[in-house]
């Protein structure tokens, strides 16, 4: 909007309204742009002000007065006002000034449409409200009040005296030519007398005030009333499309601003959909991956079963083979003590060489003896059967030949004693193997609990990763859903885009057409 200013005077386009509304108290509670612009104030240094505001001092009392006491009687009002602006300058207005009534006919705001009024009603409004601020009366001029019916009585009058005249002069011809305009003027007369009071009853009280009369047809008659009657109509109509167009450039705007809200609010929408589609693929892959998780999980439950069961079968091995070697110790022992007596009756060889036939049978014997427990003995016991071996190849060289056995005693006692060692070593490594073999089932016992616990967690692990799968596969359901709602909200957002857009299309058609009724 572009605003003039000369001699101090805020000079605003013709086309423009100026629009506030006021509660009943007459506080301001909305300013439009253009009021705002010409007043200098902003919306927000206006809106809860009185509207006495922009009041200049020059303007009159008894003007208020007039329209104060309109507008409480429910009636609308127009007149000249100047108006002060925040910069000290004036400009003047002309103001139409409405009740706006509820269901109740009660009065809930005030409604002011403002114009620019042409110079020559400005000029004059000066004038006369100098002479009201002065107390002085108005102008004569103003205050004569010729009604057509009046008018018609004069002409009347008139003819009359004409035609007197003609009767006087002896001129009758006269006379009855000035009758006959006298009774087609009093026709006339009537008629328009008729007419006007009929318009006049239809307007009623909306004729407006004597003040406002004299401000806008410098008269106070039924032509002046009429002429205000016309005037405030038109004003009337300004207003309502002033307003009207006021309220469609809000609406307008709100819809521009929606649309770009629903603008913004789409391509949010078009992100989201293409983050839900890549959040269900994640999803779907996830899902996916716990499901081999869950797999693998109760393959290694499964691996880890078969291990107990082949701990537990080294467990039972381990327990057969201890008792094996708990037999060959004990066997190692009774070798030891068959040694030991084989010692005592070597070194009685020389004296007993009588019954070295018997002893020899009896070492034949127990050499084959110690032969099957050696070969039970497995690797350990080879040695021992070798010795064995010797033995009862000693005893048949004694049987065949005793002579040799003196000779051989020595070795034979010396063997002996290398026997003995090494069934004491063989026996002491019975013990270690033993005591290994006990620690190596502790161990396997202990495998085997802690095998039992990695049973019990891989079953808690089984149980939970299957349990997240079902949650993972429900949230993957849950997300595609969400991907679909998305889809659907951003179909409808576009829709409601399009919506908006054709709405603000029909708002611009429609404030160009308002406009030209405006104009």
């Amino acid at each position: 909007m572009t605003t003039t200013r000369h001699e101090g005077e805020i000079r605003f386009p013709d086309h423009i309204s100026l629009i506030s509304t006021t509660d009943p108290a007459s506080h301001i509670t909305y300013a439009n742009q253009h009021f705002c612009d010409v007043a200098g104030y902003s919306a927000t240094e206006m809106e809860g002000e009185p509207h006495n505001l922009v009041r200049h001092p020059d303007m009159p009392k008894a003007a208020f007065a007039d329209m104060w006491r309109r507008l409480q009687q429910g009636k609308s009002w127009m007149g000249l006002v100047k108006n002060r602006a925040k910069s000290g300058q004036f400009y003047w207005v002309n103001a139409y000034v409405t009740p706006i009534l509820n269901d109740q006919q009660q009065i809930i705001e005030y409604q002011s449409v403002r114009t620019r009024p042409q110079d020559h009603d400005i000029a004059w409004a000066e004038q006369l409200y100098a002479r009201i601020r002065d107390g002085k009366a108005l102008p004569w001029l103003t205050r004569l009040s010729l009604e057509p019916g009046q008018l018609c009585l004069l002409l009347s009058g008139t003819a009359l005296l004409g035609m007197g005249a003609s009767l006087v002069t002896g001129q009758p011809g006269w006379g009855v030519i000035t009758l006959l305009c006298l009774l087609a003027q009093m026709g006339h007369g009537w008629h328009l007398q008729r007419r006007l009071a009929r318009l006049l009853a239809m307007a009623g009280e909306e004729q407006g005030s004597a003040l406002c009369q004299v401000l806008y047809a410098r008269r106070q008659d039924s032509l002046a009333a009429l002429e205000l009657l016309l005037r405030m109509k038109k004003a009337e109509l300004r207003a309502v499309v002033g307003r009207s167009a006021d309220t469609n450039q809000q609406i307008l705007q709100a819809a521009e601003d929606d649309r770009g809200h629903i603008q913004t609010i789409d391509t949010h929408l078009q992100q989201q959909r293409a983050q839900s589609e890549q959040l269900a693929a994640a999803i779907t892959q996830m899902s996916q991956s716990i499901r081999d998780v869950a797999d693998n999980a109760h393959q290694a439950n499964a691996l880890v079963g078969e291990v107990q069961q082949v701990s537990a079968s080294g467990q039972q091995a381990l327990a057969t083979t201890r008792d094996s070697v708990d037999r060959l110790h004990q066997e190692l022992d009774a070798s030891q003590g068959v040694l030991a007596r084989l010692t005592q009756d070597s070194q009685k060889i020389n004296g007993i060489l009588e019954v070295i036939g018997q002893i020899a049978d009896q070492t034949n014997l127990l050499s084959l003896n110690a032969a099957i427990e050696a070969a039970r003995a497995g690797e350990q016991g080879r040695g021992f059967a070798v010795v064995a071996d010797e033995i009862r190849a000693l005893a048949q060289k004694t049987r065949s030949s005793t002579g040799e056995i003196s000779d051989m005693i020595g070795a034979l006692q010396q063997s002996t004693r290398q026997l003995s060692d090494g069934m004491e070593q063989g026996a002491q490594t019975s013990v270690l193997c033993q005591q290994h073999m006990g620690a190596t089932a502790e161990v396997l016992d202990q495998i085997n609990r802690m095998l039992a616990r990695v049973t019990h967690t891989s079953d808690e692990i089984a149980q939970a990763v299957s349990q997240q799968a079902d949650v993972t596969s429900t949230l993957d359901q849950g997300i595609h859903q969400i991907h679909q709602l998305a889809s659907h909200t951003a179909d409808n957002s576009r829709q409601a885009l399009d919506g908006i857009t054709l709405l603000v299309e029909r708002l611009q058609n429609l404030s160009r057409l308002i406009n030209q009724f405006h104009d």
